[in-house]
């Protein structure tokens, strides 16, 4: 069955036959991930399948789900299995190791248990706690450094005007006597 797309897409709008659904990303329609269990009532694993029409210009590809390891991935080129030494996987960005042609596309599933999603779920965690952490750091320090600037300035004015009562007053003394 021939698939009919929308020929003017918004970013982001979805299109689905059957069991599958398509995301415009701006340039390509991607494949959404998909998972199923492996036996009702037993751990479960889900296998995601991520496809990516490449521009010619791009080496990496965001995957919808994270991986727990490079080994938890199969990559495919334009339906040709790829050794593992073809990409690196930092989190979920699989980086390529040359930048396919424009319109080439990419297969790549990704296989997780149930252990896999509750430890991206905690680095995910980890990480937003850890983003907080520094911002708040950042916050206090500029909050520190404004307060110094702030004593600093008060005990210049402060000098100053010392200064100057002390000056008028001797001026004061001086012409009216006493």
């Amino acid at each position: 069955m021939a698939l009919s797309f929308p020929s003017s897409p918004t970013l982001n709008q979805t299109y689905t036959v059957g069991s599958k659904t398509w995301n415009w990303n701006g340039y390509a329609w991607d494949l959404q991930a998909t998972g199923f269990a492996i036996a009702p009532g037993q751990a479960s694993i889900g296998v995601f399948l991520d496809t990516f029409t490449m521009d010619g210009t791009a080496n990496t590809c965001t995957l919808a789900t994270v991986p727990a390891t490079a080994n938890n991935i199969v990559v495919n080129i334009n339906g040709i299995e790829q050794l593992s030494t073809a990409y690196t996987l930092d989190g979920n960005v699989v980086t390529l190791s040359e930048t396919p042609i424009n319109g080439t596309v990419i297969n790549i599933r990704t296989f997780r248990t149930d252990t896999d999603v509750a430890n991206s779920a905690s680095l995910y965690a980890n990480t937003a706690y850890d983003t907080a952490t520094a911002a708040s750091n950042t916050a206090n320090s500029a909050s520190d450094a404004a307060t110094a600037a702030f004593i600093q300035a008060n005990n210049a004015y402060t000098a100053a005007n010392t200064k100057t009562s002390l000056g008028k007053s001797i001026a004061m003394t001086i012409v009216f006597g006493g």
